[in-house]
C-alpha cells in the first residue's frame, strides 16, 4: 500500500493489520522525495507488482516480496528520467500484462513473465546482475521480443568466473549472452568489454563501474543478428 509521512513521502508499506507490523517497506525516493506507488497488483504469492518513481527512471514498473532487498525494478521502459507511466497491470496466467509508454511506440500493451521478476540472491548480487571482479562491475541485460514481451536477462549460475558469465533469456538452459569484463590496464590503462549474443531480438546491455558510476551500454535493435562486442577501452578508471 501507498502511505505517506514527512520524512519519507509517500512510499511502499506493508501491514498485516496490526500498528506493530505496519512498516515502511523501501524509501524507493529516498528523503522527503515521493516514489507515489500506484497501480499495485497483488500475485498472491507474497509479492505485488507495482508503479513507481525512483527519482532516477521515471514511473517505472516494479515487483516487491514485502523486503527491502526483494523491492526491485522490473525495467526502464522509458530510458533515464522518463516515465512510460504503467498502469492497469493484470495477470494473465504465467505473464503480467499492463500498459506503458517507452517513449518509441507510444502507450502500448507490454508484458512480463512472471518466471522473469527479479528477485534478490543470498550472495547479494540479484539473479538479473551479473557481478564481476569482487562486485566492481555490475552487468545486466534487458531485452524485449517480436512480440512486445520484455524482460531481464538471467544470469545463468553456478560458473566459477571472476571476468565472465552468462545470461539465458527464455528458457534456463538456452544461453543468450556471453559477457567479458577483462582487465586491460597493463595494456592501454582501461578495463575491457567483450561480448556475444546468439539471438536477434532487442537488447541493451549496461556494464557499470560501481567504483566510478559509469557505464558502458550497447544495443542491438529487433531483428538484426547481434554482432559482437568488442570494447578496448570501455571504462578508463584502472586501479
Amino acid at each position: 500500500m501507498a502511505v505517506f509521512n514527512p520524512t519519507t513521502g509517500t512510499e511502499l508499506w506493508t501491514s498485516d493489520g496490526t500498528a506493530a507490523g505496519t512498516r515502511l517497506v523501501r524509501d524507493l525516493w529516498p528523503g522527503p522525495a515521493e516514489a507515489l506507488p500506484n497501480a499495485l497488483l497483488p500475485l498472491g504469492d507474497g509479492r505485488v507488482v507495482f508503479s513507481a518513481n525512483d527519482g532516477e527512471s521515471g514511473f517505472e514498473p516494479w515487483v516487491s516480496d514485502g523486503t527491502a532487498d526483494g523491492t526491485l525494478r522490473i525495467d526502464d521502459l522509458a530510458s533515464g528520467f522518463a516515465s512510460s507511466g504503467p498502469s492497469e497491470p493484470t495477470r494473465v496466467g504465467d505473464r503480467i500484462a499492463f500498459s506503458a509508454d517507452d517513449g518509441v511506440h507510444g502507450r502500448e500493451l507490454f508484458a512480463v513473465l512472471l518466471a522473469a521478476l527479479p528477485t534478490t540472491q543470498p550472495s547479494g548480487c540479484r539473479p538479473d546482475r551479473l557481478c564481476l571482479h569482487d562486485g566492481r562491475f555490475e552487468v545486466g541485460v534487458v531485452w524485449r521480443d517480436f512480440q512486445g514481451e520484455s524482460g531481464p536477462g538471467r544470469v545463468v549460475p553456478g560458473l566459477d568466473s571472476t571476468d565472465s558469465g552468462l545470461f539465458w533469456f527464455f528458457q534456463p538452459a538456452n544461453y543468450e549472452f556471453l559477457v567479458k569484463v577483462l582487465d586491460g590496464c597493463g595494456v592501454n590503462g582501461h578495463f575491457w568489454v567483450l561480448a556475444a549474443a546468439t539471438t536477434n531480438v532487442e537488447y541493451t546491455l549496461t556494464v557499470a563501474d560501481t567504483t566510478t558510476g559509469i557505464a558502458a551500454i550497447y544495443s542491438n535493435a529487433l531483428g538484426r543478428s547481434s554482432p559482437a562486442i568488442i570494447d578496448v577501452e570501455a571504462l578508463a578508471d584502472c586501479p
